[in-house]
């Protein structure tokens, strides 16, 4: 466990006696710029409004809080009698935090964005869900510390799949 938290650089030693939840950039900040991003599709699209737009950023952010701790805890409880975490462990915990965060948001947008549940809780839920495997690609990072490059690449393609699953909202016409 240690090993893990040290490739990434994090301090936990600010959380005292390990409380949940862990709020810190890289369980934070990337759900609010997809929030920013995608909500800004939404705005000049459909025409959504100030408070379902900084509803949608709130909501994106705590998607991917939600998809970042079932992730974490999964590797590192799946992997807990090992020091590095193996292919399979990141994958689970992919495929849990894909679902996680995709169904935190997909719900939050029913409400916020008065949509369907298909439209937000169907082909997006399953996108966010299978594309979270591509976790997996932090386990294949071999050098450094920080940020491993590879969560960089399993962002953009992990974001970009779930973008591409919501994107029959931005063609919907402004009521």
């Amino acid at each position: 466990m240690l090993v893990l938290l040290d490739d990434f650089d994090i301090d936990y030693s600010l959380l005292p006696h390990d409380d949940v939840p862990i709020v810190q950039p890289l369980s934070t900040i990337p759900g609010l710029v997809f929030g920013v991003v995608f909500g800004t599709a939404l705005r000049r699209s459909r025409g959504i409004g100030a408070a379902p737009f900084l509803g949608y950023v709130l909501a994106s952010g705590l998607g991917y809080l939600a998809a970042y701790h079932a992730a974490f805890f999964t590797v590192l409880w799946l992997d807990r009698d090992h020091p590095n975490p193996d292919v399979l462990a990141w994958a689970m915990g992919g495929l849990l935090g894909g679902l996680a965060g995709s169904l935190v948001l997909g719900i939050a947008s029913k409400f916020l964005l008065r949509v369907p549940a298909a439209a937000v809780l169907g082909l997006p839920v399953v996108s966010g869900t299978l594309f979270g495997v591509l976790l997996l690609l932090v386990s294949f990072e071999t050098e450094g510390h920080g940020v491993p490059k590879s969560l960089l690449v399993f962002f953009a393609l992990w974001q970009g799949a779930y973008a591409f699953s919501l994107a029959p909202l931005l063609r919907t016409a402004r009521a």
